[in-house]
Formats: structure tokens, C-alpha cells, sequence
């Protein structure tokens, strides 16, 4: 079920994890529109991101809360690793093209072609370089979780819906840090009311991840398994 989750959430954490890197910007603006259009900008000029990440993924159907810790991968186009390292060991690789679903525990590599593993337009057009966040979502600023310690005077909180009905996603959350637009924390809730938050540190983007990290070759004696095709895909 918790494998599930993770394929159904974590390209929603992607959609804008782009938008907040960039060049160092100072703007103070409490502006919406403004801070809008500079996440946009800095998104567009990105390519890579590196970060380790802790994951508190809420499952609605247990009433329970599971960790996972590791690391992140990206480069546009397309391309993502995530290495799960706690509770088990589980890795999540793209090239683009295909994705893999590994986990040594289960001896088994899920295999599917990127596009049908991520089949939401706006996520697709995202990791692609082809989206708009201003129009695939509206904005507004949001008050601090119960909980939520960060100073407001350090972040922006930005609480997006999409425009047009979404089906793993109803709702993300964005803590946007004020100095330089990278995103630090993002939460989202599905139309299950699952929730998946995910909160990223010693985050570099001066660093270009190799390209063999974004490639599986997939181990003897592991079992590989294809999903079955959901109805209207290509191929």
C-alpha cells in the first residue's frame, strides 16, 4: 500500500520542486502575483537539484503516519532518482523514458514507461520544461501549520489548486524561503485525503548530477513486473 502511495504522490512533489531554484533573488515583496512570477521564472531556469529529503506520507485508509529518509535526484528533462534508505530500502529511477520501481526487499523492479507512470499532463509538462504554473493552478498565502516553528519573516507559505479537476491531487502546499525561492518543504493532499510532506535539506543546485545515476540495469534473479495499461494509453 505505502509503495502505492509513493508513486501516486511523489510526481506531485516534482510538479514545482524546479519552481524555487535558481539565482539568488532579493524580494520582499508580500505581492501574490509577484511571488508567483518569480517562482515561475526561477523554475524556468533550472535544471538540476540535489537534495537529502525526510517523507511523513499520512495513509487516510490506515490512520497511521510512516517516515521514509534518503535522497533526491533531478535533471530536466525528466530525469529523477529517489533513493529511499529508511524504513526499507527502495529506489525510484527515470530516464525520461522508462521508470523503475526497486526494491531489493521483494526482489522485484516495477518497469513502465515514463509517460504512463506519470500520466497527469501537469506533472508531465512540469518535469518536461513546458509548464506554466500560473495557469495550470491558482495561489494564496497561507497561515503556519499547528506546529510550524519556521519565523514568517524567512519563507513564503503558498497553498495551490489546481485549475481543472487533478486525480492524485487536490492540494499543495509550498514553503517557499524568501532569499532565494528554492522550496524547502512541500505537502500534498490527494482527493483521498492522503497526505504526503516531504521536507528537503543540504539542497545543492551548483552541482550537475552524472547521467549514469539516471539509468537501472536491472539485477539477476530480480523478479520485473509491468503494470497493467490503463485505458487511452499510447503505447
Amino acid at each position: 500500500m505505502e509503495r502505492i502511495q509513493r508513486l501516486v504522490l511523489i510526481p506531485a512533489a516534482i510538479i514545482l520542486l524546479f519552481a524555487g531554484i535558481g539565482r539568488t533573488v532579493q524580494s520582499e515583496t508580500s505581492d501574490l502575483a509577484s511571488i508567483v512570477e518569480s517562482l515561475q521564472s526561477r523554475y524556468e531556469k533550472t535544471h538540476f537539484f540535489q537534495a537529502r529529503f525526510r517523507q511523513d506520507s499520512f495513509l487516510a485508509s490506515l490512520d497511521e503516519t510512516r517516515q521514509s529518509i534518503g535522497q533526491v535526484f533531478i535533471r530536466k528533462p525528466g530525469m529523477m532518482r529517489w533513493e529511499y534508505e529508511s524504513p526499507e530500502e527502495q529506489l525510484l529511477v527515470s530516464d525520461g523514458v522508462s521508470f523503475w520501481v526497486y526494491t531489493p526487499e521483494l526482489k522485484q523492479v516495477v518497469v513502465s514507461r515514463f509517460g504512463e507512470a506519470f500520466r497527469s499532463k501537469t506533472p508531465l509538462a512540469f518535469l518536461a520544461g513546458n509548464g506554466d504554473i500560473r495557469s495550470e493552478f491558482t495561489f494564496r498565502l497561507r497561515e503556519p501549520a499547528k506546529g510550524d516553528n519556521t519565523p514568517n519573516a524567512d519563507i513564503y507559505r503558498l497553498s495551490l489548486t489546481p485549475k481543472t479537476t487533478h486525480p492524485g491531487l487536490r492540494e499543495l502546499h509550498l514553503d517557499v524561503r524568501k532569499d532565494d525561492f528554492l522550496i524547502v518543504r512541500s505537502t500534498l493532499v490527494d482527493p483521498f485525503g492522503n497526505i504526503t510532506d516531504i521536507r528537503f535539506e543540504e539542497i545543492r543546485v551548483d552541482q550537475v548530477p552524472p547521467m549514469a545515476i539516471f539509468t537501472f540495469t536491472i539485477p539477476p534473479g530480480i523478479e520485473v513486473v509491468k503494470p497493467p495499461e490503463m485505458p487511452g494509453s499510447s503505447g
